[in-house]
């Protein structure tokens, strides 16, 4: 071994890490290859984090193939129009391999600094994963104790407690009394909300969980809270806030309370953002200037619909 390659490798911990959580996605995968203290440093779930925290945001991208999906982590360059989004393929990694079902239909459900929480649509299975995409580990969560069948209803959320930093899968199920007639939901016999923490190697019942939510809609991670569009049984939508750190809901005001939505939850401007798709000609922009502070919603610009659009993305 050559002399500088002989330093590099004596290079306190602490140096190496600062090295190290500063490279693109792709060099790391192949500095785990180089020594065994570079596998276990790249390996610690603290690597990821702080590899989250210093690198440019990527984009996960659903790729098929025959017989094949992939996941890409993909980089956008700065330089794009309207018509072309030149980017680089940073990982790929295939799915197939995490499922011993031959029809299961993985996606991603969400991220908190770096991790991946991906899960087995097919009603059948409801298997749930969290992945870490630099190292192409992934780790599955034992099964829920309640499994949902129609009517009930089973929505997810991840995200990261800001204070311990433990990383929690929340599960909220209920089971749910349909008008014959109608279909809608007439009431919600019972209900609960499960949180799984990272490491922890099983799930937990907290207490029930408040209204009626919609399996459609995943939980929003921000500040440290998960939220949700849920509805009350007149159809209503109010906001759920869930608290990573004490385990507990809290109700948020939409912008306008009292009225019927159709809408979505994301993050503009790190302020929490409502789409509202419930006009025929135009989608309401609504961002929570002060989080938390109801007084605080300011609606931007109304972006006419395009005709063959069906739903705001951000």
């Amino acid at each position: 071994m050559e002399k500088h390659q002989l330093l590099l490798m004596n290079l306190p911990t602490h140096i190496m890490l600062e090295i190290l959580t500063r490279l693109p996605p792709k060099t790391i995968f192949i500095c785990k290859r180089v020594c065994k203290t570079w596998l276990e440093l790249i390996n610690d779930p603290h690597f990821a984090t702080l590899h989250f925290s210093r690198c440019r945001a990527g984009l996960v991208v659903h790729h098929s193939e025959m017989f094949k999906k992939y996941f890409k982590l993909v980089d956008f360059e700065d330089a794009y129009d309207h018509h072309d989004l030149p980017h680089d393929t940073m990982l790929k990694f295939n799915v197939n391999k995490m499922s011993s079902f031959f029809d299961a239909n993985i996606v991603v459900d969400g991220s908190a600094n770096g991790f991946l929480f991906m899960r087995d649509i097919n009603y059948k299975h409801e298997t749930l994963y969290i992945c870490n995409p630099l190292t192409r580990e992934y780790i599955e969560l034992p099964k829920p104790r309640r499994v949902a069948r129609y009517p009930s209803v089973v929505t997810h959320g991840f995200g990261v407690a800001p204070k311990s930093g433990e990383y929690k899968v929340v599960r909220i199920f209920h089971e749910r009394e349909l008008d014959p007639r109608t279909r809608a939901c007439r009431r919600v016999p019972s209900s609960e909300c499960q949180v799984y923490t990272l490491g922890t190697g099983a799930w937990r019942t907290v207490g029930e969980a408040p209204f009626s939510y919609n399996s459609r809609l995943l939980g929003l991670s921000f500040q440290g809270n998960l939220h949700w569009l849920i509805e009350d049984l007149e159809g209503y939508e109010l906001i759920s806030c869930f608290n990573l750190e004490t385990e507990m809901f809290q109700p948020f005001p939409p912008p306008f309370p009292g009225k019927k939505l159709l809408g979505s939850l994301a993050v503009l401007g790190d302020c929490l953002c409502l789409c509202d798709n419930s006009s025929e000609f135009d989608i309401d922009i609504w961002v929570m200037k002060e989080y938390g502070v109801e007084k605080s919603w300011t609606k931007r610009d109304c972006d006419e619909k395009d005709s063959r659009a069906c739903w705001p993305i951000i």
